[in-house]
């Protein structure tokens, strides 16, 4: 269902223990929903935190990294690529720690695609080697 106030989408999830929990999408997505509360109660605060220093990496969320399959909102068919309707070219974007890394605007698609993946070498291998240690 979707919240009228906000563009974001509410989940309506069935929990282990039997309750139901309305979620934020994004919640769900970053790993901040796994209960409707019960699992809080049982293992305390700190189950959650190590569950989430588990999944990021220098505030980046390392799964995320791997993603090479572009989402289904995206209309370039390249993972941080799309097309600026003000400048009428296409940008390259990255995001890493918390901050979005603007790469550049291109003519065409191919050469925002070659900057996205050297991006991806500057900004992402070097967190998910880290991870692998």
């Amino acid at each position: 269902m979707k919240d009228a106030r906000l563009t974001y989408v509410v989940w309506e999830c069935a929990c282990d223990c039997g309750n139901t929990a309305y979620v934020y999408s994004h919640g769900l997505q970053q790993g901040r929903n796994l209960s409707c509360g019960c699992m809080k109660k049982e293992h305390g605060a700190t189950f959650f935190e190590e569950h989430r220093r588990s999944m990021y990496q220098d505030g980046t969320a390392i799964d995320l990294l791997a993603q090479t399959k572009p989402s289904k909102r995206n209309t370039s068919g390249v993972v941080g690529v799309f097309w600026d309707t003000r400048k009428r070219k296409w940008a390259a974007v990255i995001t890493a720690q918390g901050k979005t890394h603007r790469l550049g605007y291109f003519d065409n698609i191919e050469d925002a695609r070659i900057v996205r993946e050297k991006g991806v070498e500057k900004y992402h291998r070097p967190l998910i080697e880290r991870y692998r240690k």
